[in-house]
């Protein structure tokens, strides 16, 4: 095959891929994959976009094409398992299958240890806390940021406070800012107000407008004076405009703060960003109940299920939301 052809092909693909012409892409992803059969990157191409598809048919070939090339020894390996997580739905089984083809095919990035700490997680929950500490362990010696920031990152979604703290601390705390969010949401976790209080205190700089008033709002809370926390909130989610890491630390703070309305609206902001309309719409349907907001969120997951099925799970929550209005 002309290589010149299939580099065209692929951007092609991409390009239908990011507008959510996904059918349209799937045949040709799958001509390109006769013409070029041992290169990975189409498989997973249309891989992922067989598993987008409308068609249940399509999206179990999908499935079953992700994990050929999770079980084989090829450079997409990783993003096929990645795909695979994120769908949520492995056994326990499929779990144990995984991490045996993971350790044949070895690695020892931290990237590595955390899909398998994933998938022992899955395959058994009960194992959390012994897994986490095993994968927390070398790289607490380290001095990594972003290795840090990965680990930090996966015991935050785990809920495991504690350990973010042990990660988030020393000599990497006062040097890089990054680390700082993490540490203040594992203390505010664990209720440690006085301790997040010092760091809004010394590196409010550091922390940015959103994220400093986001905190300091929910410390006006905590300490009885609720307008004071609404000012700071209001003002946390102005500054936060278009940036969704930022908005939804604001959400999350105002609703802890009992100020529903800055979190609903912050929640209506995350709506129209990329990538934010499904957790947003379950956000507010939580917030709300059957309000015009919710009418909102049901229209935007509407455009989405019509023009990007990237995922079944939006179709689901659509459906919740209908439900919810009594559509």
């Amino acid at each position: 095959a002309d290589p010149k052809n299939l580099e065209t092909r692929f951007q092609t693909l991409r390009l239908l891929e990011l507008q959510g012409r996904i059918e349209e892409a799937i045949p040709i992803a799958a001509s390109t994959v006769s013409l070029a059969p041992q290169d990975s990157r189409f498989q997973f191409t249309l891989a992922g976009l067989l598993s987008r598809s409308r068609a249940a048919t399509n999206r179990t070939k999908g499935r079953s094409m992700l994990w050929n090339l999770a079980l084989a020894t090829n450079s997409y390996q990783g993003p096929a398992l990645d795909f695979l997580l994120e769908g949520g739905d492995l056994s326990r089984n499929e779990s144990l299958t995984l991490v045996k083809a993971i350790r044949k095919e070895g690695g020892a990035s931290v990237v590595h240890g955390l899909r398998l700490a994933e998938l022992f997680v899955r395959a058994d929950p009960g194992s959390l806390a012994t897994v986490a500490e095993s994968v927390a362990a070398p790289v607490q010696q380290q001095t990594n940021l972003v290795d840090t920031l990965l680990v930090a990152g996966w015991l935050e979604s785990k809920g495991l406070a504690s350990q973010v703290l042990s990660f988030c601390d020393g000599s990497l705390l006062r040097t890089n800012p990054a680390l700082l969010r993490p540490r203040i949401e594992a203390l505010a976790a664990l209720k440690r107000y006085p301790e997040v209080e010092r760091l809004l205190t010394t590196r409010e700089k550091d922390l940015g407008p959103a994220l400093s008033g986001a905190y300091k709002g929910l410390l006006q809370a905590i300490k009885g004076d609720a307008a004071a926390a609404e000012t700071y909130l209001r003002g946390a989610q102005k500054a936060a405009q278009g940036n969704a890491e930022a908005l939804r630390i604001v959400s999350r703070a105002a609703e802890n703060a009992r100020i529903l309305p800055v979190a609903i609206q912050a929640e209506q902001q995350l709506l129209r960003l990329p990538g934010q309309a499904l957790i947003s719409a379950r956000n507010l349907a939580r917030l709300m109940g059957p309000a015009p907001e919710i009418h909102l969120a049901r229209e935007v997951l509407e455009q989405v299920v019509d023009q990007l099925p990237l995922e079944p799970a939006y179709l689901i929550e659509l459906c919740y939301l209908r439900g919810i209005l009594g559509d």
